[in-house]
């Protein structure tokens, strides 16, 4: 099989059909943004957060489950960060060496009696780029990469995303069953208030 292939399969095995994207380059967003996260806590147990600007500031809130009817915290959200990030981040350069060798990945694909000549010209297309790649990202200068950061940085091509609300009819009998699910959710699954830390 073929990645081209492997994305058909994916998108396929997916309603909405799943967007797969090959992704030849990362950008360092963690160690970008660590300096200016506000510190919380109990974060890894809601399952449903939403992000909204206020006042010039985003702030976050979230519930324990979807169908949850309150957003916490009650007052005003939580603010993520304490100030914006300058600049772009850097890429995070491949690790190879934790990586197949494209020499392993050859002999592998030579051993494989159930491919296809087409998928076999496929996969030497594409071993052969993979060399060309390993080499230009061994052989980058600090200089190229940071050009290359800013020519590539998807954020500023990103279009302001327009919420729309949707109008649900209401039915009292699937609302009171709602209701009672909810309560039994509740009791059953403690989630902690997220918070600052001290």
């Amino acid at each position: 099989m073929t990645l081209p292939a492997l994305e058909e399969h994916i998108q396929k095995a997916h309603t909405p059909i799943a967007e797969t994207i090959l992704v030849n380059y990362v950008y360092d967003i963690k160690n970008w943004l660590e300096p200016y996260l506000n510190g919380i806590k109990n974060h890894v147990y809601p399952h449903c957060y939403k992000f909204f600007k206020k006042e010039g500031k985003v702030q976050m809130k979230y519930k324990a489950w979807a169908n949850d009817k309150t957003w916490l915290p009650e007052a005003s959200g939580l603010q993520i960060l304490n100030g914006v990030p300058d600049g772009t981040p850097s890429l995070v350069k491949p690790e190879f060496r934790k990586q197949l060798e494209t020499k392993q990945l050859e002999e592998s694909v030579s051993k494989c009696k159930r491919m296809s000549s087409e998928d076999r010209q496929w996969w030497r297309s594409f071993i052969d780029n993979e060399k060309r790649y390993r080499q230009k990202w061994e052989a980058a200068s600090e200089e190229l990469l940071k050009n290359h950061k800013k020519q590539q940085w998807p954020l500023l091509k990103l279009k302001k995303h327009l919420s729309t609300k949707v109008k649900k009819r209401k039915d009292p009998d699937q609302e009171a069953l709602e209701q009672n699910l909810e309560d039994l959710l509740r009791k059953a699954d403690h989630c902690p208030n997220v918070s600052y830390f001290p």
